[in-house]
């Protein structure tokens, strides 16, 4: 999840011209001092965002050479429970992440180098079955595996027939996957 460059720089302005003696007060509406290296900031589908609009919430330290994500970070939805777990290396992405549905099952799992997905990347459906398995190498990727809700497996080593109610809500997605890749024609399907 990249997040808003300006919005966060201009927060990180405002946080520099105030004292870290501040903890557990809340800086704007949306970034709250946890500690002299701690925030929590508060996000929405858009991004960055007060409290009241916020669909989860980030606890974060901040590099202390500078006013930037720097090591473990720790997403929640607004009930407390879990979004994601990530790790960040000058504000960018970097290491070990894990997304998780609200419900707490494993939503997907990879790792990332310098904001880049890389390697194997495995996605779960909210009942917890496996949904598909991407390798990802220098900004391309292949499509391992896929399966149905129910445990089916339809791509197999990088072939089959690609179905997919997931990805664009209320449409079906079909066609042939080939090595790894779409091949021939596709379909959406209202």
């Amino acid at each position: 999840m990249k997040l808003p460059s300006f919005k966060i720089q201009m927060c990180f302005l405002l946080m520099q011209t105030l004292s870290f003696s501040l903890y557990s007060q809340e800086l704007a509406s949306c970034i709250q001092v946890l500690g002299k290296d701690s925030l929590k900031m508060y996000y929405n589908h858009a991004g960055l965002t007060n409290v009241a609009c916020a669909d989860f919430y980030r606890v974060c330290k901040l590099s202390s050479k500078g006013y930037f994500f720097d090591g473990y970070a720790k997403d929640f939805y607004v009930d407390g429970k879990v979004a994601a777990e990530s790790f960040y290396t000058n504000n960018v992405l970097h290491g070990n992440y894990k997304a998780f549905y609200n419900n707490g099952k494993l939503k997907e799992e990879g790792k990332f180098n310098n904001g880049e997905k890389v390697g194997e990347w495995r996605y779960w459906y909210k009942n917890g079955k496996l949904y598909k398995i991407i390798i990802f190498d220098k900004n391309d990727y292949f499509l391992k595996e896929l399966y149905k809700p129910n445990g089916k497996l339809i791509v197999k080593d990088g072939n089959g027939n690609f179905v997919d109610k997931q990805l664009i809500p209320n449409f079906t997605l079909k066609g042939e996957i080939k090595n790894g890749k779409q091949d021939g024609n596709w379909y959406l399907i209202n």
